[in-house]
């Protein structure tokens, strides 16, 4: 019996016309993802945030538009399963698809169309990455999409055939050949790529402030090129968003240590910093001793001068997270016990300092600010406690000095 034949490969001229169709379905699925993005934005979150996510989005799409395209293309599994490879080595696989006139012919159109359309505005969403809404400037819309779509969509085009090399070769070694050649799972993948992007994608930037609300861990990012290695990665670029935040929190709070430790010194005072263990026991952080006056002091860090705090009582606070446009929105309460005993004067340090803090007491709410007192607790911000330490009068409030 004779060996069954294949098609003739593919003409070379099919090539960059599926470049092209690989970027005008990019172009298609980016305009129908980012103006949802564009709709969640509110005051309460930056428009960076859903913009970076539109920007990520394209990145995303154009890796599963080639993944598809280049995994189910036949002529070029053939193409691999000739040079009988024995072991995957990046920088040979790499070197070998640099040599591929094919890879050239597909991309370099993907490259010219990109550098077209940056030059007539056609990613804004890097511009609205970096700058705020209304303050961009006109330089902005040409140059930092010229100086980034381009290479990263060409980055994106060899290093997506290196993992399909790579999986390629596990196939081979599993007999699983047979799954390149799916016409069905092509169409799927395919289908699954119009769907998920434009319906399911603008609500990421929620789901992982759902995540941020809760979890404190710098996540790592993994392999975007399927639909848990999206979600790997969403998660990972939010944990590192979140661990930067903390990281700059601490050097606010070691910044501001350095500077009461500096005044107390040169003012001849007692300042106790206090180890976590007996952070834990006392229930708060520092201990100053000035004219005769001990101040127990309590540091509350808040993530975001956005997330509203709120004293209920003389023990429980929360910060309250909002997930959701202005309209339609699901509120979140993370509680916390601030209080403590000890030292003659109670005072709470707030470490960014939230642009709305209120107090529930007798009845109604009030808006708080640095020198406020909240029953036996007076309130400050890190610029206001150094300067009430400076002039010896942080166990007066704003109420006291009126």
């Amino acid at each position: 019996m004779e060996e069954f034949e294949r098609k003739p490969e593919k003409k070379f001229w099919q090539y960059p016309l599926r470049g092209a169709g690989s970027f005008i379905i990019l172009f298609i699925l980016k305009s129908l993802t980012t103006p949802r993005l564009a709709s969640f934005i509110s005051n309460d979150i930056p428009n960076q945030l859903f913009y970076g996510f539109a920007t990520l989005g394209i990145l995303l799409i154009y890796n599963s538009i080639v993944h598809t395209f280049t995994f189910y293309d036949i002529d070029a599994f053939d193409e691999f399963k000739k040079r009988r490879v024995e072991r995957i080595s990046l920088g040979k696989e790499l070197s070998v698809i640099l040599k591929t006139q094919k890879f050239w012919l597909e991309t370099l159109p993907v490259v010219a169309l990109a550098v077209l359309f940056s030059l007539f505005g056609g990613f804004y969403e890097t511009v609205y990455t970096v700058f705020f809404i209304g303050s961009a400037p006109d330089w902005a819309f040409r140059l930092l999409p010229l100086s980034s779509m381009p290479i990263l969509l060409f980055a994106i085009s060899l290093f997506c055939r290196y993992e399909i090399h790579r999986y390629w070769y596990e196939l081979i070694k599993k007999g699983e050949e047979c799954r390149v050649e799916s016409k069905v799972k092509f169409a799927l993948k395919l289908l699954l790529v119009f769907l998920m992007y434009p319906i399911l994608f603008p609500y990421a930037p929620y789901v992982i402030f759902l995540v941020i609300s809760f979890f404190g861990v710098v996540g790592a990012l993994v392999s975007v090129l399927s639909v848990l290695g999206f979600i790997a990665a969403a998660a990972g670029i939010v944990f590192g968003i979140i661990g930067l935040m903390k990281w700059k929190i601490h050097r606010v709070k070691k910044k501001f240590f350095r500077s009461v430790s500096q005044v107390a010194k040169e003012r001849g005072e007692e300042l106790r910093i206090f180890t976590k263990e007996e952070r834990a026991v006392r229930g708060y952080d520092f201990e100053l001793t000035s004219a005769g006056k001990t101040y127990a002091v309590r540091v509350i860090e808040c993530l975001s001068t956005l997330t509203p705090l709120y004293f209920t009582s003389e023990e429980d606070a929360f910060f309250l997270h909002r997930l959701g446009t202005k309209e339609h929105h699901a509120s979140i309460e993370k509680h916390f016990n601030y209080s403590f005993t000890g030292g003659d004067k109670k005072l709470i340090l707030l470490i960014r300092f939230p642009r709305r803090l209120f107090v529930s007491e007798y009845g109604a709410t009030r808006k708080l600010f640095p020198g406020d007192k909240i029953w036996n607790y007076i309130i400050f911000n890190a610029s206001s406690f150094l300067g009430a330490q400076d002039r010896e009068c942080l166990y007066r409030s704003n109420e006291e000095n009126r």
